[in-house]
């Protein structure tokens, strides 16, 4: 077992592969000044990990009109 956790360590410390993220209308909304709730902590997480340069975080034009 020790050796799996091993090889998992390495494989994903060596990808530069970054996860992509497509946001929906429920997390753009506080952007524009519409309080969400139950978002807070999805919010932070997010930004944590974009600055961390491990998600990148798309949205839609069409999320933008709905």
């Amino acid at each position: 077992m020790r050796g799996s956790l091993r090889r998992c360590r390495v494989n994903s410390s060596r990808s530069k592969t970054r996860l992509r993220i497509l946001l929906d209308t429920t997390y753009l909304l506080p952007v524009v000044g519409v309080e969400v709730e139950g978002i807070d902590a999805a919010l932070r997480t997010l930004a944590r990990l974009y600055h961390q340069g491990i998600v990148e975080v798309y949205y839609t034009p069409f999320n933008l009109l709905e």
